[in-house]
């Protein structure tokens, strides 16, 4: 996975929920809006699901198509699916003009698979 010219899109994924919801918060203090944000995690049988992966609608579209619809290649988005299956939340940031320090926010909270595209 590597960056394309693309650049509208950061994903990260983090082993602990808490700490997912804690680097959302940190992504808004920051000045990250609910419509740049999103966050995806599995409890049990329920999928949770805010801002734009919500409006995404990924308990009923999936994961996939949801990423592949914000530019991340089909691929890499097949990869983030198997994270999420395994438990990881993934957040997402929509910032064009941002996406470097939303990376950085994401790594200083340990995330994994850090990514734009």
């Amino acid at each position: 996975m590597s960056s394309s010219g693309h650049g509208s899109v950061v994903v990260g994924t983090l082993a602990d929920d808490r700490q997912a919801h804690e680097t959302l918060g940190q992504l808004r203090d920051a000045g990250f809006g609910t419509d740049q944000t999103g966050l995806a995690l599995k409890t049990d049988d329920l999928i949770v699901q805010t801002d734009a992966l919500a409006r995404a609608d990924v308990a009923d579209r999936g994961l996939v198509d949801a990423l592949v619809g914000m530019g991340v290649p089909r691929p890499d988005a097949t990869n983030y699916e198997r994270q999420f299956a395994a438990r990881r939340a993934v957040v997402t940031v929509q910032a064009p003009d941002r996406l470097t320090e939303a990376a950085q926010i994401l790594r200083r909270n340990r995330a994994h698979e850090v990514h734009r595209w």
